[in-house]
């Protein structure tokens, strides 16, 4: 399912719930009002699996909706914790952020994509417009054309396959995630998004009454951050000591400076609660607001790139011509 269609289904369960609908009597409300096909599938496979006597997290997780692991993380904690509408608006606003930081970046490549095709297309015609008309035919611009874009596209591939395996290894390494974090504003989305997941899920297991222990296992798993989950596994240990976790916060530089101690004075006076849900929504905001200079900034210097490219193209090939003027006139005297 997408990021957008996960937004609608938490949105409109959370609604239900919180009108104090239970989750099966909210699958059947929502499916008698009519769905997308992908979202009636997983109403459709909830009530199945609720009827055969299964929890609403297993529920979930084994029908046909894939689940990352913060989703699984925040409806267990929701369901234990008695607090399903709350944790179902939590995810509904993640995937919101999701949906919308991946939209302004497809909206944002777009011009530049063009441009891109231009270049290439460009970097074929000028030597066929400039020979004296013993130029390539149509047939050979095409060949050429499709040749350099078949080049550029396996290019391409090869670094997004390369991308891919960096990103799925940064969960479980911190220094690959470190690594990932030097990217220029990337970097910064990438911090503040796995941050958001980690606060939206460590809220939710505090506000649920879950033991700190498994708060802070759900969190640090969620967050899908090899930096966090390096934290994490301190922060385990001093819940198992029965210490204050405000310090490992400060200790550990992937948590911002302010955040950490704000937990430190919240912790010290009960209002956890209330100040995650305002970090989560701050990190939530950072993490849209850093997509959203991806999107402005990158397909410039994209297309500042392509012009650079082009304008260099044209001055070459004219550079060409007059040295063969010149070669011509030194030949005649």
């Amino acid at each position: 399912m997408s990021p957008q269609q996960k937004q609608t289904l938490y949105t409109e369960v959370a609604k239900l719930i919180e009108a104090g609908f239970g989750i099966n009597d909210a699958a059947e409300a929502l499916l008698e009002a009519g769905q997308e096909s992908e979202i009636e599938k997983v109403l459709v496979a909830l009530k199945s699996s609720l009827k055969e006597g299964r929890t609403i997290t297993e529920s979930f997780a084994e029908g046909p909706m894939e689940l990352l692991e913060m989703e699984d993380s925040i409806i267990s904690a929701g369901e234990k914790g008695g607090r399903l509408a709350v944790s179902f608006q939590q995810l509904a606003e993640y995937f919101e952020l999701l949906a919308d930081s991946r939209k302004e970046i497809r909206r944002g490549f777009i011009y530049p994509t063009i441009l891109f095709h231009l270049a290439v297309l460009l970097s074929v015609i000028p030597f066929s417009l400039l020979d004296g008309g013993m130029g390539k035919e149509g047939s050979e611009i095409i060949r050429d054309f499709i040749v350099k874009i078949a080049i550029c596209y396996g290019i391409a591939f090869l670094i997004l396959l390369g991308i891919r395996a960096l990103l799925k290894k940064a969960p479980e390494s911190a220094t690959i995630d470190r690594l990932l974090g030097f990217i220029p504003l990337v970097g910064k989305a990438r911090k503040n998004l796995a941050l958001a997941r980690f606060v939206k899920v460590y809220q939710g297991g505090i506000i649920s009454g879950l033991s700190m222990h498994e708060t802070v296992r759900m969190a640090t798993v969620a967050a899908h951050s090899g930096m966090i989950m390096e934290a994490g596994r301190v922060l385990s240990t001093t819940v198992k000591d029965g210490q204050l976790l405000g310090p490992v916060f400060q200790s550990h530089r992937v948590f911002p400076v302010a955040f950490s101690r704000a937990y430190v004075t919240a912790e010290k006076s009960g209002a956890l609660d209330s100040d995650l849900n305002r970090w989560g929504k701050l990190f939530a905001k950072d993490a849209k607001s850093s997509a959203a200079m991806v999107t402005k900034l990158l397909p410039k210097a994209f297309y500042f790139l392509v012009v650079g490219y082009i304008a260099w193209k044209i001055i070459s090939v004219y550079m060409g011509y007059f040295e063969g003027l010149n070669d011509m006139m030194e030949n005649d005297f």
